[in-house]
């Protein structure tokens, strides 16, 4: 049992206050460490999520440090920095002035990942998962949109979904544009420009 400190009357443990003298008796410091260190372990990780991020983002800063600046979500994918944009002309020309600055090899995605897990089909008969469309229709509609620009088209595959990459020798907006129009649910369009 403990002792109240003031005038010695032995208290049941759970008191707060003597019943005697009136004096706080308090809790013991043992009983109370644990959150205080819980809170200290917490406290710790977070920062250091947030120093991981910062310094990984400085990592990032020599492959496109343009674009990072400007806010616009990019990825890397062999070697190939891809900016994920719609078919928006302002936003295509504001990428294409800053990463034709810092970036050698740089294109468009409709896509926000990297394409892994993605193989080349078997066969171009293969559909995609949502809107049933034939690989080969999916591909000719994509160099279509190219309007005869491409120097080649790749398609790659994971069993529902497709990534049509098709490669432009220069920046030719209206071309890049209806490329990236023909971009489905389900058919991810990579222009590739260089």
């Amino acid at each position: 049992m403990p002792k109240c400190k003031s005038c010695g009357l032995k208290l049941p443990k759970d008191a707060i206050y003597c019943h005697q003298c009136g004096s706080k008796v308090g809790r013991k410091t043992r009983e109370l460490w644990f959150p205080g260190v819980l809170t200290t372990v917490i406290a710790t990780a977070v920062l250091a999520l947030q120093l991981y991020a910062v310094f990984a983002g400085m990592g990032n800063r020599t492959a496109a440090p343009t674009l990072m600046e400007a806010g616009y979500p990019y990825y890397v994918d062999g070697g190939v920095t891809y900016v994920v944009v719609g078919p928006d002309p302002g936003t295509v020309e504001a990428v294409a002035r800053l990463a034709g600055k810092g970036q050698v090899r740089f294109g468009y995605s409709t896509c926000h990942a990297p394409v892994e897990g993605y193989i080349s089909p078997i066969s171009l008969d293969s559909r995609t998962a949502l809107t049933n469309t034939r690989l080969a229709s999916a591909v000719e509609e994509v160099w279509l949109a190219g309007m005869g620009k491409a120097s080649w088209v790749g398609v790659l595959y994971n069993g529902t979904h497709a990534v049509i990459t098709l490669a432009i020798p220069q920046a030719n907006l209206p071309s890049i544009l209806a490329a990236l129009s023909a971009a489905r649910q389900d058919v991810c369009v990579r222009v590739l420009i260089g």
